[in-house]
């Protein structure tokens, strides 16, 4: 009777090393990075540029800065472009090592809106709004 209870036991013994062994296992094969960021709305235009864009600048300077506009709207002598665009950045998980989950990690919109008469920018207003 003696045998079998040490004998149980030393299984016993063996499926725990082997529960722990799996799940330090698992642990260490969940790993975690982040993916580049990436347009989801709108059309990429450099931001920095579009902070320094000043009433008096001519629409073919701003052109040259930042690229088409995403929007351009005219109303009588006046043109009104927009640059806009939503940024996402994702975290990803790998767990088991090769599974992928995605998290947000923020989205975040850019947004130049200009006033333009006579070939000139007469207003600018540059906002970031960071909606997660």
């Amino acid at each position: 009777m003696r045998l079998r209870k040490s004998v149980l036991a030393a299984n016993l013994s063996r499926v725990a090393r082997q529960i722990l062994a799996a799940v330090l296992l698992l642990l260490v094969a969940c790993s975690y990075g982040t993916l580049p960021p990436r347009i989801v709305k709108g059309r990429n235009f450099p931001v920095v540029e579009a902070k320094a864009i000043r009433e008096g600048m001519t629409s073919a300077q701003v052109r040259d800065a930042l690229g088409e506009p995403f929007e351009v709207e005219k109303r009588g002598d006046k043109e009104y472009w927009r640059y806009y665009a939503r940024e996402r950045k994702d975290g990803v998980t790998y767990v088991l090592g090769f599974i992928p989950k995605r998290t947000p990690h923020f989205i975040q919109d850019y947004e130049l809106k200009l006033t333009l008469g006579d070939g000139a920018v007469e207003k600018a207003n540059y906002q970031e709004t960071k909606i997660r």
